[in-house]
């Protein structure tokens, strides 16, 4: 299979302790890799050391002398801790990262903070059909706004929820991953205190795009944070799905089955 990741000799410590080894990890195209573990195991730290805009948050990465941290696709490898301003948008473009902190927090403007984060990939992408694909971003920002299920009873000058910035916040990288035609779409808790009604919402939607791009011939890696497996694609046998557990007395990830919980919709 071709490989997208691919991290080789990394280790992630805190000031107090080591918490994450890995020897070997990789995501290969196409892939769905669901992350487990209890709190404080490394999950969102392994995710914003390899995607994240400060690679050194928090955390102390140290790199084997033969190790490697690499995103690879069309005949280049760029490193991701050490790469120039070229390379930056090529990484901008193929990977689109939720966060596990949302960056919205008032309900103003929804569809230019839907549109930002793709707006500023497609600015930075050279691409010769720049304004077809702002075009484009502005229809689906509008479409997914008929999707949140808010209470109508707030008033613009108000803070969201943070279900409603949880929503707001997927919605903005699901809209950059669909636009930009990402590689590779990585999730930090994406469920993170949203109601049932907006959980199947999501669900939905990852199976679209795994779905629509598969159909297409150009399917997509996803990494997911969850402790939750909840996501009904996890029944469809023709993926290729790997569900990785922290084991803690070795510090890594170890493949484990995944069982999926259908209680989303049990009661439908």
């Amino acid at each position: 299979m071709e490989v997208l990741i691919s991290v080789k000799g990394l280790k992630i410590s805190t000031k107090d302790k080591e918490i994450l080894c890995l020897d070997d990890f990789s995501v290969n195209k196409g892939e769905i890799i669901f992350l487990n573990g209890g709190n404080g195991c490394g999950k969102s730290s392994l995710l914003n050391a390899l995607f994240g805009m400060d690679n050194n948050s928090g955390v102390n990465l140290i790199m084997a002398d033969d190790g490697h941290c690499f995103f690879k696709s069309d005949n280049y490898d760029i490193d991701l801790f050490k790469h120039g301003e070229e390379d930056d948008n090529i990484i901008n473009n193929e990977i689109s990262y939720l966060e596990q902190t949302d960056k919205f927090n008032k309900n103003k403007k929804f569809v230019f903070l839907m549109e930002a984060p793709t707006l500023a990939a497609i600015d930075n992408s050279g691409k010769q059909n720049q304004a077809k694909l702002r075009i484009k971003c502005h229809e689906l920002a509008k479409e997914y706004l008929r999707l949140f299920i808010f209470d109508k009873r707030k008033k613009v000058d108000k803070y969201l929820s943070g279900g409603e910035g949880r929503m707001l916040s997927f919605f903005a990288i699901y809209l950059k991953a669909v636009v930009m035609n990402s590689s590779l779409l990585v999730l930090d808790e994406p469920l993170n205190y949203l109601s049932k009604e907006n959980k199947k919402v999501v669900d939905q939607k990852l199976s679209d795009l795994i779905y629509e791009r598969m159909e297409k011939g150009n399917p997509i890696s996803i990494i997911i944070v969850s402790h939750c497996l909840i996501f009904k694609f996890i029944e469809n046998d023709k993926l290729n799905i790997k569900n990785l557990v922290y084991n803690f007395e070795n510090k890594t990830f170890q493949e484990r089955e995944i069982q999926y919980h259908n209680c989303l919709y049990c009661y439908d």
